[in-house]
């Protein structure tokens, strides 16, 4: 077989590894039970499957200014008023709260020890639940993670010893090859989600499918839930930028300059609550 036509053929085989490491782990983890419903009674527990600690603290964030505990300025924010605990309803509330007793960044709220905690909370309550990958997960995966990694390997490596016994020491793309591979195997094996977190994303986002159709009529001051939720499912991106305006100002999309960087939410000041404003072996 010709360099490049192996080339094709090891990228092939590559890709169908991957894709049969995902389905294998897919169907193991759907077989078992869980209960969609009870994950839509805390939308910050549905962020916190959609998008980790990060999106579950915004989405915090977001509802405690919609519903007028926040106050929000130049993309800072802090207390609107002196009782807002009274008001605050999930643990999660009240340490984001706690975080802003003065103007606070963004980033400094996320990395508050209260945030962190409420945070780690709900990931351990949608491990037990089993959607999302805990080390038991990943060691379950782990056998059919390291038989896709030892097929890939052997072939790449008997295709090179192959070559070089033939005088032909043109590997480097077999050799890039290989390592993607290897790569996008480890980011399978350690995908956060379990297939059941999976289709219980999907299964939510199809029942309240209507949120986002309708998120363009959705107006602010905390009047219904649905803000939220459309936000926990479907991301901030889904709300009208009309209605919330600051929300712009208080998760900046990342932006690219001349020079290459990028715009960050939040300054990195303040770390905690409290912080200021060829052919592969031959032809």
């Amino acid at each position: 077989m010709s360099g490049p036509l192996f080339l094709l053929f090891y990228a092939l085989l590559a890709l169908a590894a991957n894709l049969w490491l995902r389905h294998d782990q897919r169907q193991r983890e759907l077989a078992q039970p869980a209960r969609f419903m009870e994950i839509a009674q805390d939308p910050y527990l549905v962020a916190h499957l959609r998008d980790g600690a990060k999106a579950a603290t915004h989405l915090a964030l977001f509802s405690l200014v919609d519903r007028g505990l926040l106050e929000e300025a130049g993309g800072s924010v802090r207390r609107a008023r002196a009782d807002a605990d009274s008001f605050a309803r999930r643990p999660l509330e009240k340490a984001v709260l706690a975080c802003c007793t003065g103007w606070t960044d963004v980033a400094a709220i996320e990395g508050g020890p209260g945030v962190s905690a409420a945070a780690r909370a709900y990931q351990r309550e949608l491990c037990e639940q089993n959607l999302l990958a805990d080390s038991a997960t990943f060691r379950e995966r782990f056998y059919p993670f390291v038989a896709t990694c030892a097929v890939l390997t052997g072939v790449a490596v008997a295709r090179a010893l192959w070559a070089t016994a033939h005088g032909r020491h043109n590997i480097g793309f077999l050799l890039v090859l290989a390592l993607i591979g290897g790569i996008a195997l480890v980011v399978a094996w350690r995908r956060r989600r379990t297939g059941l977190g999976d289709a219980a994303l999907a299964r939510l986002r199809v029942l309240f499918a209507r949120l986002k159709r309708d998120a363009a009529a959705l107006m602010p001051g905390g009047q219904s839930n649905d803000a939220v939720l459309t936000a926990a499912l479907f991301g901030m991106a889904a709300l009208p930028a009309d209605s919330f305006p600051y929300l712009q100002r208080l998760f900046p999309k990342p932006k690219s300059d001349g020079d290459g960087s990028s715009g960050d939410s939040g300054s990195s000041d303040g770390g905690g609550c409290g912080g200021g404003c060829g052919g592969c072996g031959g032809d």
